[in-house]
């Protein structure tokens, strides 16, 4: 693990991003606290990230499955069906 503080950070953006690149994690920190780690992702990574970091992605997630157990879903083609009769209405 690489250590950098926000000055260093700044100076040298690429090679931090270089250094992760090459599978290390660099800690950055703010007058000496830690305050951020750069960690190698990959695309299946961002998946899970956004659900780590989303409160809001999770509990529309979750809404969606206590939806689903509840019954109160319909399929795509009935609600396309249903879309294009209430545009019909509105024309």
């Amino acid at each position: 693990m690489k250590f950098a503080n926000v000055r260093e950070l700044k100076a040298k953006t690429s090679e931090m991003l270089r250094t992760v690149e090459r599978g290390n994690t660099v800690l950055v920190t703010t007058h000496g606290r830690p305050t951020a780690m750069l960690v190698p992702v990959t695309e299946d990574d961002i998946e899970d990230a956004l659900l780590a970091y989303s409160p809001t992605l999770r509990k529309k997630i979750e809404e969606g499955l206590k939806d689903i157990r509840a019954g109160r879903t319909m399929r795509l083609a009935d609600y396309k069906a249903t879309r294009v009769k209430k545009k019909a209405r509105t024309a």
